[in-house]
Order: C-alpha cells, then structure tokens, then sequence
C-alpha cells in the first residue's frame, strides 16, 4: 500500500477544501513538487504574500533547504505533526520562526501536506 493510497490519509476533496475554507487548516502544498494549491487568507500573515499570489509558487523556494528536508523527512514518518518548529523566509526573505500542525492527504490523487501554523515569530 502506497501512502497516496492509505486508508487514513483519504479523504474527500470537498472535506479537505472545508477544512481550509474554515480556518482549520490554512493551506494545501504538494509533496512531489512542493507547490502550494489552496490557501486561506491567514497565508498572507504566514508569508507575506497574497493568497493569489501564493498558489502556484514553488515553497521550495521559501524554505531553508535543511530546514525543509528535515519537515518533510519528519511528516513522511509520522503523517501527523503536532507543533512542529522550523525556520524559513517570508516571501520577501525575511527569517521567520514556524510552529505548525501538518498532516498528509490525499488531495486530487496526489500525496500533499495541509498545513496550519500556529505561531510565526520574526527572528530579525
């Protein structure tokens, strides 16, 4: 059984786009590419950008790469991060501490991330 395909990882799209709408979760990523494809509103507080500027951006690129693999290598494992921490930049580059709660989803036939942060802290 393939992640993709585990049972506790699907769940109607309808469902996913709920949990975003409502605040729940704040955004939907991608893992094979790391492209954003849904957000709430709360994402311009969370990276500086607009919610249409913000789908369709590769978070690779707004992500400190050791910092990444380490999230990504993390969520793999466990499928569920509760109060995870991490560094990465705003979109204009800005250094900023993360604390999220992250879980993998099938979304659209494609393995993604939904995302909310709890905290983000300037660290400049």
């Amino acid at each position: 059984m393939t992640e993709a395909s585990s049972s506790n990882l699907i769940l109607p799209d309808s469902e996913i786009i709920q949990e975003v709408l409502s605040g729940s979760s704040d955004s939907i990523i991608r893992m094979a590419d790391n492209v954003g494809l849904f957000c709430n509103d709360q994402v311009e507080q969370t990276s500086g950008a607009k919610p249409n500027d913000w789908v369709g951006k590769n978070m690779r690129l707004y992500h400190v790469p050791e910092e990444l693999s380490r999230y990504i290598n993390a969520l793999h494992k466990e499928r569920t991060l509760n109060e995870f921490r991490y560094i990465a930049p705003f979109m204009d580059g800005r250094l900023h501490r993360f604390c999220v709660n992250a879980r993998l989803v099938t979304y659209r036939g494609d393995l993604c991330r939904l995302v909310k942060v709890l905290e983000c802290e300037p660290l400049s």
